[in-house]
């Protein structure tokens, strides 16, 4: 039998307007923001967090990933119909 480690937690939510921005601001602010990229494939340029927004609003996701409190983090963020679907991913 092999001990396969746990899987990593996934919180997954739908962010309206006021509250992505929020999210964003406290990336910029709280967190070692390493990469941020669309979500169009392997060959997408890298993006400034300050295009996220703008990004989503034409209609392409993004992953922004980055280092809050010692622990590395991978946000997903599509854009849908309800808002911005955020899905949250703890990297060990």
């Amino acid at each position: 039998m092999t001990d396969t480690p746990p899987l990593p937690e996934v919180f997954q939510q739908v962010l309206d307007a006021a509250t992505l921005a929020s999210l964003l601001r406290d990336l910029q602010e709280l967190a070692s923001v390493y990469e941020v990229r669309q979500r169009r494939g392997r060959d997408a340029p890298p993006l400034a967090l300050d295009q996220v927004a703008a990004t989503l609003t034409q209609g392409v996701g993004v992953q922004i990933k980055y280092v809050h409190d010692g622990q590395h983090w991978w946000d997903t963020l599509m854009p849908g119909p309800d808002g911005v679907t955020l899905v949250r991913i703890e990297q060990k």
